[in-house]
């Protein structure tokens, strides 16, 4: 069993699994963007089987997370002996958002070099068979939402 915790509070085993989960949803999406078209995007057994372990792992990196995330509250809580729901936030924003505005970022800019290049690798068609692309109403209102139990349950 993956246990160990850091001085500053961390469970490492929860980490890895955090990371694991992670990496098997970025294996999906390259797996989208580089080995499907090479099969000419056909919905096969591995395709579906790339899509249910990304699913899986999605929902287990959230579960996990709510799990760490309930850990630092209340290491937080014990350290400050008490809690200051403002003050948490700050801190988790200052701790989160400067990584995921560098990474879209950057992602925005390699797609727009890329789109300059004519370089595209993802046939629209194929992936939109399998649900990989959707509608900005779509993710907003799973974004409102909160859940993936209305994905679990198949709801739309």
């Amino acid at each position: 069993m993956l246990r160990g915790t850091a001085a500053e509070g961390k469970n490492q085993g929860l980490e890895a699994v955090r990371g694991l989960l992670s990496l098997a949803v970025f294996g999906a999406h390259c797996w989208l963007v580089f080995v499907a078209p090479l099969d000419g995007d056909a919905v096969s057994d591995a395709h579906l089987a790339v899509n249910l372990v990304a699913r899986l792992a999605v929902v287990f990196f959230f579960v996990v997370s709510g799990f760490v995330i309930a850990q630092s509250v209340d290491l937080n809580r014990r350290a400050t002996s008490g809690f200051s729901g403002p003050n948490y936030f700050v801190a988790r924003c200052a701790r989160i958002l400067p990584p995921l505005l560098a990474t879209v970022a950057i992602t925005w800019i390699l797609y727009v070099v890329l789109l300059y290049l004519g370089w595209t690798f993802v046939r629209w068609g194929a992936a939109e068979r399998l649900v990989y692309v959707t509608f900005p109403g779509e993710q907003l209102q799973a974004i409102a939402s909160l859940t993936v139990f209305g994905d679990l349950l198949g709801a739309r």
